[in-house]
């Protein structure tokens, strides 16, 4: 069969899906925040007092996250006090502790949860964290009676729900979409009687694809796979991951073709992330043309 022709990356952004809708996620995701909401309505209405907050924390795995998003304070700003703190004690440091190791941490040591404590309902205008804290910082850290009062606002509860349920939102989209791949690449695989591995790391490359054909030892294929609605760096990291893997193939030598599927917004908002992976795939498709990847995954297996 002919050379399957590369679609132009004018094309491409011209048929990236913005922000991809599965009705069935969304109805479960709507549940899941109506559920969020009277959850927090009754569990966060006693965090004004010490014992209050304690027995909340002790009692949701997300306490954490919870109450930093009602106190509208970022995780990371949180995660760099939490630092500070653990410097403070001479915790053997190695990365930053995830909101879960922290609750963990300050529910096994008392003088932590403490400090944790202080920090969450009077941080503010605490004499100790303002010697070590900015202003600039420090302000958001109260719960006084103005914080209490999101909790009778529904419409600040859902805004609560959906922040802390957001990146799981965005990596079930990406879920989807993944399976909208394979789909495509079983599709073909088992009309052509071709065997294909997930998720595995490719042995020539040292690094994980979503998708290899026929395998991880010899593969003719590598496909990959990124939804983005949002702009950040791991998006360059992405794009760097297909520059160096086009180098290594060229530098081993090796007959494999790389194919990259990106879908969301996210893409048309760093295009320059998106040009990269562009000129080092073989061929990029979003979902709007994967029924390419048929001939992609066919002719490749001829040559």
């Amino acid at each position: 069969m002919n050379k399957p022709e590369k679609i132009s990356y004018e094309d491409l952004i011209k048929t990236i899906t913005m922000f991809w809708i599965d009705r069935e996620l969304e109805d479960s995701v709507a549940k899941e925040v109506n559920a969020a909401v009277n959850s927090l309505s009754t569990k966060l209405t006693k965090i004004d007092t010490k014992d209050g907050l304690k027995d909340y924390i002790a009692s949701d795995k997300d306490s954490l996250g919870n109450i930093l998003s009602l106190m509208e304070v970022s995780e990371e700003k949180f995660k760099r006090i939490i630092s500070m703190l653990r410097r403070e004690r001479k915790y053997i440091f190695s990365t930053e502790w995830s909101l879960e190791k922290t609750r963990s941490m300050i529910l096994d040591n008392q003088s932590l949860m403490e400090d944790v404590c202080e920090l969450l309902m009077n941080g503010a205008n605490s004499e100790r964290y303002k010697r070590k804290i900015p202003d600039f910082y420090r302000d958001s850290f109260k719960i006084d009676s103005s914080t209490m009062a999101r909790l009778t606002d529904n419409n600040e509860l859902t805004r609560l729900a959906k922040s802390r349920l957001d990146v799981k939102y965005n990596n079930s989209v990406a879920g989807v979409v993944n399976k909208k791949v394979e789909e495509s690449v079983r599709l073909t695989c088992d009309l052509e009687g071709l065997t294909y591995a997930k998720n595995k790391i490719i042995i020539c490359l040292d690094k994980s694809f979503l998708f290899a054909i026929p395998d991880v030892e010899n593969p003719r294929i590598v496909i990959d796979c990124s939804y983005n609605i949002t702009t950040s760096s791991t998006q360059s990291k992405y794009a760097d991951k297909i520059k160096d893997t086009r180098k290594q193939i060229k530098d081993k030598g090796c007959k494999m073709i790389i194919v990259s599927v990106l879908e969301g917004a996210g893409w048309v908002g760093r295009q320059s992330d998106f040009r990269t992976i562009f000129d080092n795939s073989d061929y990029t498709l979003n979902i709007a043309n994967i029924g390419l990847l048929d001939q992609i995954i066919r002719y490749s297996m001829e040559e």
